[in-house]
């Protein structure tokens, strides 16, 4: 902490003196940083927003992003973007909604694959990637996620290892609304690699994967093509359709949540998907059941994302 406080020092005196070596955004981001870790916040934001990825099956037709496209695997565990100031790294946070995230920087700090220390000269560099579990784990996503947010060190490290879990870094970003450090995305990987992290494209055969990851290799044709409201528009996930179970949709349940949101829950039929008997299903929003044409009484076809959340796909008749 003392540490960002000279640096803010340092670049606020350069401001002042007309020589400034940041912007005021990447000043302000990172005073931000430092006011959060003295009051000691929950949620925070991040430098920059973590983005997910649009879902492409074969069945979707042409894949969204065409041209010179890199591919990588899509790691199957918790995302979580690391901060580093002056190369230090200050915090670390979990995934959360994109824009704010739970603070996890003590436990990041003792995983495989999180250099403390970067040899960089950018003053503020977000690093984000996936915290991973054995594949042999079960549940690996969430026991991934579940150790992270361990308060106990000693239950966390306990954890870790038998999890042997591990950060794997896919994406750096040092400029706000602009993704990469290089000229191309496989420049970033080799950067990245130079910087002490591992990567999506090292053999990363133990751990989970949940499809593949296609992304423009040239950085500038990536940030041109933009974002929407949830994804970049230059990258895409890649994932094979999970084989699904028919039943009934038999009512619909609306849930409030903690934050005021209205979330739909299908009620089905029981029907068994692997080992579960699973009775009630995720919607998402009134969109998503518009666009499946879904009607009480109809017959839908069931997925267990991820293998573990219970989503309808589709209505069959």
């Amino acid at each position: 902490m003392l540490q960002i406080a000279k640096q803010l020092k340092y670049w606020s005196e350069q401001y002042y003196n007309g020589t400034p070596e940041i912007t005021n955004e990447e000043y302000d981001a990172v005073e931000q940083i430092h006011g959060q870790m003295i009051l000691g916040l929950g949620d925070v934001p991040h430098a920059y927003r973590m983005f997910s990825l649009k879902k492409h099956y074969d069945k979707d037709g042409t894949p969204p992003v065409s041209g010179n496209l890199v591919a990588s695997v899509k790691l199957d565990g918790a995302a979580v973007a690391l901060t580093y100031v002056k190369g230090i790294l200050v915090r670390a946070l979990t995934r959360g909604d994109g824009i704010k995230g739970a603070c996890i920087t003590r436990n990041a700090k003792l995983l495989r694959g999180v250099p403390h220390k970067l040899e960089t000269d950018e003053p503020l560099l977000q690093i984000t990637g996936e915290v991973v579990a054995l594949s042999t784990v079960d549940n690996s996503r969430n026991y991934a996620s579940g150790a992270l947010k361990q308060l106990n060190e000693i239950s966390f490290i306990q954890r870790r290892d038998a999890g042997s879990m591990r950060f794997i870094a896919y994406n750096a970003q040092a400029r706000c609304n602009i993704w990469g450090l290089e000229d191309t995305y496989t420049k970033d990987l080799e950067t990245l690699i130079n910087l002490g992290f591992d990567v999506v494209t090292s053999d990363l055969g133990e751990y989970p994967t949940d499809g593949t990851v296609l992304r423009l290799d040239s950085n500038s044709v990536f940030n041109h093509m933009g974002f929407t409201d949830k994804f970049p528009r230059g990258a895409y996930a890649h994932k094979e359709e999970q084989e699904y179970v028919t039943t009934t949709l038999v009512s619909v349940e609306w849930n409030t949540g903690k934050s005021g949101k209205v979330t739909p829950i299908a009620i089905l039929e029981p029907v068994l998907i692997g080992e579960a008997n699973v009775s009630r299903a995720t919607l998402n929003n009134i969109e998503y059941i518009e666009a499946l044409n879904l009607e009480i009484g109809c017959t839908v076809k069931v997925i267990r994302a991820g293998e573990i959340i219970p989503s309808i796909i589709g209505r069959l008749d």
